[in-house]
């Protein structure tokens, strides 16, 4: 935990006013996104310019238009070429990694920020954005401290850029949980879809582990107070949202109180616990015999919304994210999980869907 003395910096992206007590050394610093069009990268973007206290610089594999509708500057490059990432680093101070590819790509994109950063004429910060998943199976309260037992693809790539990131002399590296909002077609269209259709029934005990949503836009405002952080900094944050927790009697936020929320949001009633029979059929044999076919008929259709192994898995078990570190350095206003459900809910809208 950070002493009493850290400064804390109130970050306030829904009203987007330039923080007038950030060092004028840093008023208007360069950042480059690597992964910008991503779910993620882009939304980092439009932060940081709807903020004013900083320049993002979008580095894109093609030009996208919602950036450009903004006069947001794209750099069109491939974040493992090291000539080309040099030559965009130039004029940056600060670089923020969401990038998501497949290993070999992540592994070379790490190398050349690595040659890169360390052959800067000026001292660069890295934001480095990693993943709840480095914590493994593992369950309790997890502060950044504990060990890092990913064994996935995945978590394995975000363990190794960690440690390329802690080779720099200035970085911040942001463990997110699960993060979700519109767009995201996970966390927000295929839980939807479940609530919307019926679909959505576990055991009691299965929706009882911690839920550790995160926002989108409340990350990427993890990500503007990193950027306009003053003193050099080397450090781990977890981010998750603090929400209140409202169904059963736990203290933390779980997935019982998420698939409340968004029932609500959707006008639907909460859904309630399911017995033996319903979840073996819809688990073991509805859902696997839709998947199938879904496969054999329409591989390039969107899969069907049927409770996966990996769901209940998620809903059953899992850490605790503690964010105390976070806290005491950054004031972040979190957005209430009201509101990012009926953002969700507005782009479901959007895609057609409506409750049966």
């Amino acid at each position: 935990m950070m002493s009493d003395q850290t400064p804390v910096f109130d970050i306030a992206p829904s009203s987007f006013q330039k923080n007038p007590e950030r060092p004028s050394s840093l008023t208007v610093p360069r950042v480059l996104i690597l992964g910008a069009g991503g779910f993620i990268g882009r939304q980092i973007c439009l932060t940081l310019a709807d903020h004013g206290s900083a320049v993002p610089i979008a580095v894109v594999r093609r030009p996208l238009q919602d950036l450009a509708d903004r006069d947001i500057e794209q750099r069109l490059l491939d974040a493992t070429d090291v000539t080309a990432l040099r030559d965009a680093c130039r004029d940056v101070q600060v670089v923020v990694f969401s990038l998501a590819g497949a290993p070999a790509v992540m592994k070379a994109a790490l190398s050349a920020l690595r040659d890169v950063v360390g052959s800067h004429d000026q001292a660069m910060r890295v934001v480095y954005l990693s993943s709840l998943s480095v914590y493994g199976d593992q369950t309790g309260q997890l502060d950044e401290n504990a060990p890092l037992l990913g064994s996935s693809p995945y978590a394995l790539d975000k363990i190794a850029g960690e440690q390329v990131v802690q080779q720099f002399d200035d970085w911040l590296i942001l463990r997110p949980g699960i993060v979700f909002g519109p767009g995201s077609p996970t966390w927000a269209h295929f839980l939807g879809e479940l609530l919307l259709t019926g679909r959505m029934g576990l055991p009691v005990a299965g929706l009882q582990a911690p839920c550790n949503l995160v926002a989108v836009k409340d990350l990427a405002a993890c990500v503007l107070a990193c950027v306009q952080q003053p003193e050099r900094k080397a450090t781990i944050l977890n981010v998750r949202a603090p929400w209140p927790t409202s169904a059963f009697d736990g203290q933390v936020f779980t997935w019982a109180d998420f698939f409340a929320a968004y029932a609500s949001a959707l006008g639907l009633p909460a859904p309630r616990p399911r017995g033996f029979w319903w979840n073996l059929w819809h688990q073991r044999l509805e859902g696997p015999g839709r998947m199938v076919l879904h496969k054999l008929l329409a591989p390039q259709s969107p899969p069907p919304a049927v409770i996966r192994p990996w769901l209940v898995k998620q809903c059953a078990q899992g850490p605790e994210m503690k964010i105390d570190r976070l806290n005491d350095l950054f004031a972040i206003p979190w957005t209430p999980v009201a509101q990012i459900l009926q953002d969700c809910v507005r782009a479901l809208r959007h895609h057609n869907l409506r409750p049966k």
